[in-house]
């Protein structure tokens, strides 16, 4: 599982993103994919791990584990 830290969250829009440690690239993540793992509120800076899945348009993270 890759490692990053949230740079953006709009709870607004539904989305965020986080700066893989690996690369700097960043990866979309949606709010859904947190309320999976029961996270409802998240802060820039906050670290995951997580898998990248490739989805139409775009990849996107899931399967987060807080660290």
């Amino acid at each position: 599982m890759k490692q990053g830290t949230f740079k953006l969250v709009n709870y607004q829009k539904g989305y965020g993103f986080i700066i893989s440690d690996t690369d700097n690239r960043d990866v979309f993540v949606t709010i859904k994919e947190l309320e999976k793992i029961g996270v409802r509120r998240i802060c820039n800076g906050q670290r995951f791990s997580y898998k990248i899945y490739n989805r139409p348009g775009r990849n996107t993270a899931g399967n987060f584990m807080i660290i």
